[in-house]
């Protein structure tokens, strides 16, 4: 149900922009470690040697591990985008309450679109922006998780050769997906923090002297 979100006055995010920074940071190294992994992994079936199968194994589990501090930060950042969005313009419509920018993301089912439509929100909290960047962002990351989960999972159910050939295909189609996504977010994080209000309630007091 669409919901008109109360324009609540809300102490100045002072850390939106610090908080998309670290996250934007993370989010690079992911994409880079995705890519490296690929790289490792169809070494590793070319090679098939000892070394080259210990190199795929660890550069999966630093993309693993980089995820974790990645979603963490990025959840951050949106919460506070969020009530950056709201104080700014209170007059602007907020499709869903406060709770889903969190919950939305957890939820079975609505987690296929809940997402797209707050940061659609967020985003076009400043009327001058199109939607498009969005759109693509969270196409792009969708459809790296549904070849990387569902598609490559098929595949690697398959031990013939070839099936596992297929596998690193599809794989390295999400990983070229999951690049250009979160290209695309770390655009959308450096316009939000560098809208006008964001950068005034950044500088705090000082930008008022």
């Amino acid at each position: 149900m669409s919901q008109l979100v109360s324009p609540a006055v809300h102490a100045p995010q002072r850390g939106l922009r610090r908080w998309g920074n670290a996250a934007s940071v993370l989010i690079a190294l992911c994409a880079l470690a995705d890519i490296a992994g690929v790289w490792a992994a169809w070494r590793a079936h070319l090679d098939g040697t000892e070394a080259a199968l210990n190199l795929a194994g660890t550069v999966n589990w630093i993309f693993y591990l980089l995820c974790v501090p990645a979603v963490g930060t990025f959840l951050v950042w949106f919460w506070l985008a969020r009530a950056d969005a709201e104080r700014r313009s209170a007059a602007h419509r907020h499709r869903r309450g406060r709770g889903w920018v969190l919950g939305a993301w957890f939820c079975p089912v609505v987690n296929l679109w809940y997402p797209h439509t707050i940061m659609a929100d967020i985003w076009l909290a400043d009327p001058a922006r199109s939607k498009r960047p969005v759109d693509w962002w969270w196409g792009l990351f969708l459809g790296s998780l549904l070849v990387d989960r569902y598609a490559i999972r098929a595949e690697l159910g398959n031990a013939a050769a070839h099936g596992f050939t297929a596998a690193l295909k599809k794989g390295t189609l999400a990983a070229v997906l999951f690049t250009g996504a979160a290209v695309l977010i770390i655009h959308i994080i450096h316009r939000i923090g560098e809208s006008p209000a964001s950068r005034d309630h950044e500088a705090g007091p000082l930008a008022e002297v």
